[in-house]
């Protein structure tokens, strides 16, 4: 498994009642980075990127599962 450090965006919502709609409209994706092993990763137009923080034997904990066309940037932070 591969170490590493992904830049991604994630959807936002800011508002848990009523906003106005300009102000809703000025909303932007919050940028994310995310550490963790590569766990899977599948391609096409509905590929993904599943990392885990911790592995230990067959187990993984706090996982994340990204959209690869949600990703910015990705940095290997250890060799496989």
């Amino acid at each position: 498994m591969k170490l590493l450090l992904v830049t991604w965006r994630d959807a936002i919502s800011n508002h848990a009642g009523w906003e106005k709609l300009a102000t809703i409209a000025k909303q932007d994706a919050e940028v994310v980075r995310s550490v963790g092993w590569e766990l899977k990763r599948t391609s096409g137009r509905q590929g993904k990127l599943t990392l885990v923080a911790s592995v230990s034997g067959e187990d993984g904990s706090q996982d994340v599962t990204i959209p690869l066309g949600w990703i910015v940037k990705e940095q290997e932070l250890a060799p496989k």
